[in-house]
């Protein structure tokens, strides 16, 4: 009987999670092939003439957001059962290829990731609107101590919170929200009012910008996404607001970011993650006393580790199982995936269409 074959990709971000699904998977006496891990901020993108070495003989391909998985690349692949990535993320692959080609993909939205990214996603709310990163300023510099008509510090309560996106994560956030007595107001264009959490008001994206004190963005990133927050909708925003992005940093245009809080109109940010990543060194962001910048890391956590490595590994098994994986970012593929492994177990088949 063949042996599974299990692509395993190379990311200098997630190396340690990636090395021990590998090392589980070959524990398993599954045969495992390791692409290549660029030097960052590069993405891996694998040439038509690596496809046959790397993917001919792949069960299933195993990558982060930081390979670029083209039609043509999966199309390489015959034997191909699905797509598995290690994290949450999984914008390096389009939804609309996996559903013409039928393939279905896994990934990790583990209650350690979503609750650990909710968690700093409130820390962060809490930390702009009482200044948190000026009054460490304050004392690390020895600066004198600000009178209260100086002070930028505001508390959260009486505030309005609006969220873009109100998946898992946003969710999270709302359920810890509760008890600040803030309001909370919400824009994802397929969630309707009757299936929000109670105490949210689902509003159009013009009304949460003019509303809002606060904006945290909560996005995958696709077509509609990209740079959803530009110089136009910043300028809708309430003077002196503060916008938390922990998704995905091309939903933001970011020179249009950098021009908005070195004028004044935005209060301030807190942002996990950038256009570019790792940040250049000589991003404006850096330097900024109004931003708050972390390294993807934000919602990083002991236990999130294991969640993904456990995650992954269980996905993948289902997959070779012919069984949808634990978690399924595209669930509207099951009935052509279904039809893809019927031709793949054809013994006389191709694995591919007539």
């Amino acid at each position: 009987m063949r042996r599974p074959v299990v692509f395993v990709g190379g990311d200098y971000a997630v190396s340690a999670i990636l090395d021990d699904i590998a090392a589980q998977l070959r524990a398993r006496d599954i045969t495992v092939i390791r692409g290549r891990i660029e030097e960052p901020p590069k993405i891996t993108e694998y040439a038509p003439n690596e496809w046959p070495d790397l993917f001919a003989d792949a069960d299933i391909i195993l990558i982060s957001t930081r390979t670029r998985a083209s039609r043509a690349m999966l199309e390489a692949a015959p034997k191909l059962r699905g797509l598995v990535f290690p994290t949450i993320g999984t914008d390096s692959v389009a939804l609309a290829d996996a559903m013409d080609l039928g393939l279905i993909i896994g990934h990790a939205p583990t209650p350690e990731n979503f609750t650990g990214m909710a968690e700093s996603t409130v820390m962060l709310m809490a930390a702009l609107f009482l200044d948190l990163s000026g009054k460490e300023r304050m004392t690390r510099q020895n600066l004198p101590r600000q009178q209260h008509r100086d002070m930028r510090a505001r508390l959260v309560r009486g505030h309005t919170i609006g969220l873009i996106g109100m998946g898992r994560i946003a969710r999270s956030v709302v359920s810890r929200l509760q008890g600040w007595d803030a309001r909370i107001v919400a824009y994802d264009p397929y969630v309707p009012q009757s299936q929000a959490p109670e105490g949210v008001t689902m509003v159009d994206m013009p009304t949460l910008l003019s509303r809002s004190d606060l904006i945290s963005i909560h996005v995958t990133l696709t077509d509609d996404t990209r740079h959803m927050i530009g110089a136009k909708e910043l300028e809708q925003m309430k003077p002196n607001a503060y916008l938390i992005n922990t998704a995905r940093g091309g939903a933001i245009d970011e020179r249009a970011l950098i021009a908005a809080l070195r004028s004044g109109k935005l209060g301030g940010a807190a942002l996990d993650v950038f256009e570019r990543e790792p940040l250049p060194a000589d991003s404006p962001l850096r330097t900024m006393d109004n931003v708050m910048v972390i390294s993807h890391i934000v919602g990083q956590v002991n236990d999130m580790h294991a969640s993904f490595v456990n995650a992954a590994l269980e996905n993948i098994t289902r997959i070779l199982r012919n069984e949808a994986p634990l978690y399924v970012r595209n669930p509207d593929v099951l009935p052509a995936w279904q039809k893809r492994l019927a031709r793949l177990d054809d013994p006389n088949g191709t694995g591919l269409e007539p």
